[in-house]
């Protein structure tokens, strides 16, 4: 005859076990009134919930990752798309703020994560494993044949995701980073940009009611364009208007024109524009905090990796590796290969950060990259049989060989260069 006691009891460290479903946990933040646009990215997310595999089918988990740079409304658009979900998922909608970019607090970790979503599932706190990977297989146990949507807002990495991911399928989470989250193998990607005209003057009139900006305004493509069509710029100027009956669209423009006083004016009682790109520009490391500074300094509208080696005095391998981390922090936008460009406002936060740069370093930065300029310009007129323009008195010459042109080259570096 046995005792009846599993060794588990006699040593006092009895395993969690899968306890009654709780009832469903609805915790998603309220949807926004005056969400406007995305059509194309809220299609995109429903119709990947739409085909996720069931669980019969032995799928896997569906995962959207959202990134963008801070202020572009990743927020707003999980939470809008879970909004518009949260009917086919009956067994409830977790959400977590993660707070890979809060100004004073920082990222949760992924044990606190999961106490968190634990918890919300129904969990006693004795019953939550300590251990991570215990803690991480128990949740994965809770939401195991169930349908939940699970929304993990503002993560840091992937390394802080991973842990918070259902291990079957007829679940969808939706992540929103400020950082490509190239870890998540499985993850299907959403990078959000700024908002077209069209739909930045739309937001703008929503959140400032269409009583106090007419849509026949003649001056809203401009004053959209000089928030950058960023949807949390567009916001601020926006609440501005309602809530100050005598501001008049043309003053908040005549405020704005002025860039070295541009982000006084984006700015409110709880949100500012510098706040949320210096709480991205921190979180860089030193080699990318620099660069993106000199980045500021690059006349023109966009520059390519072999002028932002000469502009740094590094070689392109160097160059294009922290070219590559700044893409990937949302902080640099590839538009084509090899071609890069900075967002407007972006622009001006990393020129007012250059300002406080020793001035000789700063020009010595300038000056090698308009050497770099000339030479080059030299060798791709030359390619097409040009006159060969006198060089800069002083000018120093690239220490890195020479670039080779053929005509058809020569003509692409001239023309995106804009000396064609």
């Amino acid at each position: 005859m046995t005792s009846g006691v599993t060794s588990e009891e006699a040593s006092g460290e009895a395993k969690p076990a899968r306890a009654a479903r709780p009832s469903p946990r609805y915790q998603l933040p309220a949807d926004t009134r005056s969400f406007t646009g995305r059509g194309q990215e809220i299609e995109h997310l429903l119709a990947l919930a739409r085909d996720e595999p069931d669980a019969a089918g032995g799928g896997t988990v569906v995962i959207s990752a959202i990134d963008g740079m801070g202020g572009v409304g990743k927020s707003a658009l999980a939470v809008h798309a879970a909004h518009l979900l949260r009917e086919q998922y009956p067994d409830g909608q977790l959400f977590v703020d993660l707070h890979g970019h809060t100004k004073g607090m920082e990222p949760l970790t992924a044990d606190s994560a999961l106490n968190r979503l634990l918890s919300s599932l129904g969990v006693p706190p004795q019953l939550i494993p300590r251990d991570l990977g215990e803690r991480a297989a128990f949740y994965r146990d809770r939401l195991a044949d169930t349908r939940t949507l699970i929304v993990l807002d503002n993560a840091q990495s992937a390394a802080q995701v991973r842990p918070l991911l259902p291990g079957t399928a007829g679940c969808l989470v939706l992540v929103t980073s400020r950082k490509r989250l190239a870890g998540l193998d499985d993850a299907y990607s959403v990078a959000l940009g700024t908002l077209p005209v069209a739909e930045a003057v739309a937001l703008l009139r929503k959140v400032a009611t269409p009583e106090r900006v007419a849509a026949d305004h003649p001056a809203l493509d401009e004053l959209a364009a000089l928030c950058g069509c960023l949807p949390l710029a567009i916001r601020i100027v926006a609440a501005r208007l309602r809530h100050h009956p005598s501001l008049r669209v043309e003053d908040v423009i005549d405020q704005l024109r002025d860039e070295g006083a541009r982000f006084e004016h984006l700015a409110d009682e709880d949100r500012s524009l510098t706040a949320v790109f210096d709480l991205s520009y921190s979180a860089l490391p030193a080699a990318e905090q620099d660069l993106f500074r000199d980045l500021g300094r690059v006349p023109g509208a966009d520059f390519d990796t072999g002028a932002v080696a000469r502009l740094i005095d590094a070689d392109r391998r160097t160059a294009d590796r922290l070219l590559t981390t700044l893409v990937d922090h949302n902080l640099l936008i590839q538009h084509a290969p090899d071609r890069y460009r900075l967002h407007d406002l972006v622009r001006l936060f990393a020129r007012a950060l250059g300002e406080e740069d020793p001035a000789a370093e700063a020009e010595s930065a300038v000056e090698r990259l308009l050497d770099h300029y000339q030479h080059i310009g030299q060798e791709a007129d030359h390619r097409l049989a040009r006159s060969r323009r006198p060089g800069r008195p002083g000018a120093a010459t690239p220490p890195a060989p020479a670039q080779r042109f053929d005509r058809v080259s020569a003509l692409a570096w001239l023309h995106a260069n804009g000396r064609t």
